[in-house]
């Protein structure tokens, strides 16, 4: 990057004593503003949307231990002593009226989890977050248009 820039040597001039930046010896593009400030190129704000198709796979890993603990559950017979209707709901009632009489499982003490996961062909939707300025322009620099007459 070339940059150039003069001090100005004229009682007469607004300029004067000012450093300005010399014309098209750094590669700005110029454009009115605020007179000898570089403003940095951008790009207009746009967003990106794409999606990813995949085919029949499946995700393993292994749930992490929670340390020694037990799970409970809720024992509800809703038929006769003969019938097999039990129901049972794992983990508490989970916030619904209580299905009958708690129980709770041995603790097995600290372990973890085989997970396997599978799954048909699918699409995800991506977006990608706005990103950009309000304008689209070049790296440029202000300077102060004057046409003289006469």
């Amino acid at each position: 990057k070339i940059s150039a820039t003069a001090v100005v040597s004229f009682a007469g001039s607004p300029f004067n004593g000012s450093a300005i930046h010399l014309l098209n010896t750094s590669k700005l593009f110029i454009r009115p503003g605020t007179v000898n400030t570089v403003e940095e190129g951008q790009n207009l704000s746009h967003t990106h949307a794409a999606t990813a198709t995949s085919d029949s796979h499946s995700h393993t890993g292994t749930a992490a231990s929670a340390g020694s603990h037990t799970h409970t559950f809720d024992y509800k017979r809703t038929g006769g002593e003969n019938e097999n209707t039990d129901a049972y709901q794992a983990g508490g009632n989970g916030g619904r009226t209580a299905m009958g009489t708690t129980a709770s499982m041995n603790s097995a003490g600290a372990h973890t989890h085989s997970v396997t996961t599978s799954t048909d062909s699918h699409t995800h939707t991506i977006t990608v977050a706005a990103d950009g300025g309000n304008e689209n322009r070049p790296r440029g620099l202000n300077v102060q248009f004057i046409m003289r007459i006469a």
